[in-house]
């Protein structure tokens, strides 16, 4: 199963391929599934997505066993929980600059049940 082994693959450093998605179309989340990519990552920073369709792409994701992330905007509480609630595998937070910002993150993730957070480092 491809999302139950993705967080032990990425944790473990072995090279995983994925690409960033910027067109809002749930369709393309099933084309890409069916590629040699690992993972998705939804751009909702820099792209037109609303709610409703990253709902749509990350709900399209689970049913197909491909994890799909999302980029947010930055690492408010606010961005990381939309993304939980649109249920995403994961979040990508580029702009969480301090060790200070990162465990507030962090915390906002674990009050809403997610135990599991893992910090990638370059």
């Amino acid at each position: 199963m491809q999302i139950a082994s993705f967080r032990q693959r990425l944790l473990s450093r072995v090279p995983l391929a994925g690409t960033f998605l910027k067109t809002p179309a749930l369709q393309l989340i099933e084309v890409l599934s069916q590629s040699e990519l690992d993972f998705v990552c939804l751009d909702a920073e820099h792209a037109p997505f609303d709610r409703s369709a990253i709902d749509a792409c990350c709900a399209m994701g689970r049913a197909l066993d491909f994890p799909v992330l999302v980029r947010t905007g930055d690492g408010s509480a606010r961005e990381i929980l939309q993304a939980q609630e649109w249920s995403a595998y994961g979040m990508s937070c580029f702009f969480i600059s301090s060790e200070h910002a990162w465990m507030r993150a962090g915390a906002t993730a674990e009050a809403r049940g997610v135990h599991d957070i893992g910090k990638i480092e370059p």
